[in-house]
């Protein structure tokens, strides 16, 4: 079976957005996309040297990512990722957090694309040379994305799964009961990423990005995409549900 990532169309997305109205209207506008293959072409250039493993950020497993130290940085919260870590710090900017539509607004691929590579050449972009200050947060998207395992990885899909399963007055036990068999790394890296999601949604009046807006946009993200079908598609709901407990209770489920 072939694997497609979710793309889903955040463009109409608002507060009083309903998560099955949402869902159902992604599913009839190209919510499953095929990865792109390049037709083949004749006389076409040779593709490029492969990034030397030292400094390749990108589609690098969580675990290999933190066996090399040159490509982390120390926190509070511990070692995290170097392209997480300048993607948060500039977003973190009181002025950004308030930016209407991070994480919803698409940035521009071509500075994407730029940073990306400086970054995979061993180089920290300037990010205040970007124009759009939605490209950063595209491009923290994209380092999620890319992700071979994603972050509360597949090993443990059915798991979370069973989470939603449960009367509510118990999830948050059971998603921390989840989270705490995952590989260490991810761990780790969680208690970075998520209190800044929850930043942002303290400025959500601004932003108009609440617990539930980011999870309909993360929840394919942080769980990974799935085979095309209506089952998958079922399963949106509960991924969202899950990612806005983790989000809101985050002190607790990450503790």
């Amino acid at each position: 079976l072939k694997h497609f990532w979710v793309c889903l169309d955040r463009s109409t997305m608002d507060d009083d957005d309903d998560l099955d109205d949402h869902i159902q209207a992604s599913c009839f506008n190209g919510l499953f996309r095929p990865k792109h293959r390049p037709s083949k072409q004749i006389n076409s250039p040779s593709p490029p040297p492969p990034v030397p493993e030292i400094h390749r950020h990108f589609g690098v497993p969580l675990e290999t990512l933190y066996k090399n130290e040159e490509l982390l940085t120390k926190t509070e919260q511990g070692l995290v990722p170097l392209v997480a870590y300048h993607c948060i710090q500039y977003l973190r900017n009181i002025t950004t957090l308030k930016l209407e539509g991070m994480f919803r607004v698409s940035g521009t691929w071509k500075e994407m694309n730029t940073m990306k590579g400086a970054f995979e050449e061993g180089n920290i972009p300037n990010f205040s040379t970007c124009e759009n200050p939605h490209s950063i947060a595209g491009l923290l998207e994209l380092f999620l994305r890319e992700l071979p395992d994603p972050v509360l990885s597949n090993r443990l899909y059915d798991e979370f799964l069973s989470v939603g399963d449960k009367p509510e007055q118990e999830r948050v036990a059971a998603m921390k009961g989840v989270i705490k068999r995952l590989p260490q790394e991810h761990i780790q890296f969680l208690r970075y990423l998520i209190p800044f999601f929850k930043d942002l949604t303290n400025h959500s009046v601004e932003n108009k990005m609440d617990a539930k807006n980011l999870s309909i946009i993360f929840g394919p993200i942080l769980f990974g995409g799935g085979e095309m079908s209506l089952l998958f598609m079922a399963k949106l709901k509960t991924q969202a549900a899950l990612v806005e407990i983790l989000i809101k209770f985050c002190d607790e489920v990450l503790k």
